[in-house]
């Protein structure tokens, strides 16, 4: 269906392009320091688990929950290698008795801290724009993450009339700025008289939320 851009936030685009960045080389140093260990983690369940992490950081307990949280991922981690055939005295043993046979290397945990302190909590959508490389065994960024935090983060008129409209609203946008620039008179109140614009330093936008009305 055709459709018509209304505006870009470039800022908040901007912003979660870095934050996209950021996030793939904290999962990259996280990924490298498990295979370092001896573990080959699934992306899925590291994201899901840094997930969990992330929400934690509004908790009051968040360092001793966070923690804690690692470290039972590590130990799953243990547990889906060695546990199939985890024995004592020739007798295979639970998956609960042996998670609690292990101990982690406070080390270990404490460089995974160290990697997981950059994140922050508004992180939690940028885990789904990392894809796992079979290639060369490690994590990269979604091929089109560009494009979905530019598709998130801008607005379109969609269908007919919609598209209509914001051409008829960019063009009287765009009179009211030529015009400004000829007479030097205040615009603002003019804008405040046609819905469906908004006047904003020094700029004239136009409303998605109208131009949705319409369809």
């Amino acid at each position: 269906m055709e459709k018509y851009l209304i505006y870009k936030n470039e800022n908040e685009i901007a912003e979660k392009k870095e934050r996209a960045i950021k996030v793939e080389s904290i999962l990259k140093s996280v990924f490298e320091k498990l295979k370092g260990m001896g573990h080959m983690p699934n992306l899925d369940f590291l994201e899901s688990t840094l997930q969990s992490y992330c929400s934690l950081m509004n908790d009051q307990q968040f360092e001793l929950k966070s923690e804690e949280l690692i470290i039972e991922y590590i130990k799953y981690l243990v547990i889906e290698t060695s546990h199939p055939d985890a024995k004592i005295n020739g007798v295979k043993i639970s998956r609960e008795k042996f998670a609690d046979m292990i101990e982690i290397n406070q080390d270990d945990v404490n460089v995974i801290m160290t990697y997981l302190r950059e994140l922050e909590i508004q992180d939690l959508e940028m885990f789904s724009l990392t894809d796992f490389d079979k290639t060369t065994n490690s994590v990269i960024l979604n091929q089109r993450y560009l494009e979905i935090i530019e598709e998130k983060y801008s607005a379109y008129a969609i269908g007919e009339k919609q598209i209509k409209l914001a051409k008829t609203l960019q063009k009287i946008a765009t009179g009211l700025m030529e015009y400004d620039k000829i007479t030097g008179r205040e615009i603002k109140k003019e804008c405040d008289r046609i819905e469906g614009l908004k006047y904003n330093s020094g700029k004239i936008e136009l409303s998605a939320s109208f131009i949705h009305r319409f369809s």
